[in-house]
């Protein structure tokens, strides 16, 4: 007796192939495109964290002169995800959640005390940055956030330290402060953009103000 049954030919199952392999690739893009925005909430989510426990750190202290990365890991500020535990050194890098930093540094008020401090975080893809310099960032608490700068490169001082006021702004610098003036923040979305064309991958930076 003959058997009914065929089996498949080479081209069906190359073209069984092609499709698995079509579906691969989409879904290795869509996680990988996951993760990269998984990654982007978690920085500013460490931003958030790390200027909120800074405020809350120090609110009865009349100046930012004493903060540091040290110190705010020492009184258990900083998640242990954001630096090396077993590193006991004075000076000590945060990481965030993209391979970058997080730095910390004491900032100046209009009257030239160190009552305020600057936190930035480096190391940011486009999409971040991007993502990053159109959020509030607490712009609707008054008194807090004075300034935000946003660009590219290496920050080894803090690059705020002689804003003050909304006249300050300098858009082509990539420092806005808040306000009433054309590039208040938060700023657009298209301006965003321009300032964070990282010309290379992860090297996009944005820091804040906040006295």
């Amino acid at each position: 007796m003959k058997s009914c049954e065929k089996g498949r030919s080479m081209i069906e199952m190359l073209g069984v192939l092609a499709i698995v392999g079509v579906l691969s690739v989409g879904g290795i893009k869509g996680y990988s495109r996951a993760m990269t925005k998984l990654k982007a909430d978690k920085v500013i989510s460490q931003m958030n964290e790390t200027v909120l426990n800074i405020r809350t750190l120090f609110i009865n202290e009349k100046d930012y002169s004493g903060i540091s990365a040290r110190l705010l890991i020492n009184v258990n500020a900083i998640p242990t995800t954001m630096y090396d535990p077993s590193n006991t050194a004075s000076s000590i890098t945060l990481k965030n959640a993209l391979g970058g930093e997080i730095l910390i540094f004491a900032s100046q008020d209009l009257t030239g005390s160190s009552k305020a401090f600057e936190v930035y975080a480096t190391g940011l893809d486009r999409d971040t940055c991007t993502a990053m310099a159109v959020l509030d960032w607490g712009i609707s608490t008054q008194g807090a956030l004075e300034a935000m700068y946003v660009g590219t490169g290496d920050v080894t001082t803090p690059l705020l330290v002689d804003i003050h006021t909304p006249t300050d702004s300098i858009p082509e610098n990539g420092i806005f402060t808040p306000g009433m003036h054309d590039n208040s923040l938060p700023i657009r979305v298209t301006m965003a953009q321009d300032l964070c064309a990282c010309p290379s991958t992860n090297t996009c930076v944005l820091g804040l103000k906040y006295t």
